[in-house]
């Protein structure tokens, strides 16, 4: 399955398509997206032009300043290639999803704006009062370009999740 995956993606490079994004699954049988960001770096390696990304990386799943870390070392590698979507759904059954987000209650709304603030932070400003980012060597791709990170959900956020997210973009 994943030599299949970098043949289409060398195949829609050549047809001219600019962009290949992973969403990211788990539990589920023919399906080879658990880990975005291993498949981002590995299309990325065997492409020469494709801009390469998660659609997206479920940020409730993960630690975000590890999700910094993992897309900056892959925009290092691959500069101006890498894009970074990020969303909240669990992405897998209801068992999985528990023992992904340690949680009893793994369904049960994540703080999207916070979890984005500690991903910005990781990305492109402080880590807390005594750390900068750059102290770390943490980024994101293009983090001179807010369109570096991509908002990737399907769910209905309430007006307060809108609100915190634009004070937080705009903040940067």
């Amino acid at each position: 399955m994943l030599r299949e995956t970098v043949d289409l993606a060398r195949h829609v490079e050549k047809l001219g398509y600019h962009r290949y994004w992973f969403a990211e699954h788990h539990g589920m049988e023919g399906i080879a997206s658990a880990a975005p960001a291993v498949l981002v770096g590995h299309i990325a390696a065997a492409t020469a032009s494709l801009r390469v990304g998660s659609g997206g990386v479920m940020l409730p799943n993960h630690s975000p300043l590890a999700i910094a870390e993992q897309f900056g070392t892959l925009e290092a590698l691959h500069p101006g290639r890498i894009d970074l979507g990020i969303g909240r759904a669990p992405g897998s059954d209801p068992l999985t999803a528990a023992v992904l987000r340690r949680s009893d209650n793994p369904y049960s709304e994540p703080e999207l704006p916070r979890l984005l603030g500690e991903l910005a932070r990781g990305c492109f400003g402080t880590l807390g009062e005594k750390h900068r980012a750059d102290d770390c060597h943490t980024g994101c791709p293009s983090v001179d370009d807010a369109a570096g990170i991509d908002l990737v959900d399907t769910s209905n956020p309430d007006d307060r999740d809108l609100d915190a997210i634009d004070d937080l973009l705009e903040g940067r």
